[in-house]
């Protein structure tokens, strides 16, 4: 027991760096561009639930690539980073585990649903989720229906002037639709 707790002292789960240290993997095979504006808003809404994991020798990013993106495209001056001492190919191996194991797993749909359950359509979004995967949740025989989830599908309209909103307003409403007005 003291050899782990030597070693738990010494071994920290992860120290904040700046993220110009990082050197992304060029190798890496995982396409994430596109993910990069949520992870931001995930980060900026609860911080980091993950420090990004980088071999010690290098610096080089093994899985985190996304939230260094996202790091740096939201300006932060520091990162969460877990220094792990392991050789290249072990590097490499762990890049592509970190992301291929997790597409192993499934949902259990019914729970997802209940815990969907509330959320807005910009919550689930956050969470990651697409609204063609919220439409085929919704038609699961699963408890919920659209409207626990209170997913709404909204459209903004820009306006001239106070009178052409007025207008529009009037005429959405009496075709039966849910509308608000906002000063940009």
């Amino acid at each position: 027991m003291a050899d782990k707790k030597s070693q738990e002292s010494q071994d920290p789960a992860a120290i904040w760096v700046e993220p110009s240290r990082l050197k992304p993997w060029d190798g890496n095979p995982r396409q994430n561009d596109a993910a990069v504006p949520r992870i931001a808003e995930s980060i900026r809404e609860f911080g980091f639930g993950a420090p990004i994991v980088a071999q010690a020798k290098t610096e080089r990013i093994i899985a985190g690539h996304t939230r260094l993106k996202a790091a740096m495209q939201l300006g932060l001056d520091l990162v969460p980073v877990r220094y792990l001492d392991v050789t290249d190919a072990q590097a490499m191996r762990l890049t592509v585990a970190d992301n291929k194991l997790g597409e192993i797993a499934e949902w259990d749909n019914e729970k997802l649903v209940e815990l969907l359950k509330g959320a807005t359509l910009n919550d689930a979004m956050s969470m990651g989720f697409e609204l063609s995967e919220l439409d085929k949740l919704m038609k699961l025989d699963a408890p919920a229906t659209q409207e626990d989830l209170e997913i709404r599908y909204q459209i903004v309209v820009s306006c001239d002037d106070e009178g052409q909103q007025a207008e529009l307003l009037e005429r959405f409403e009496s075709e039966g639709l849910s509308v608000k007005a906002l000063m940009a």
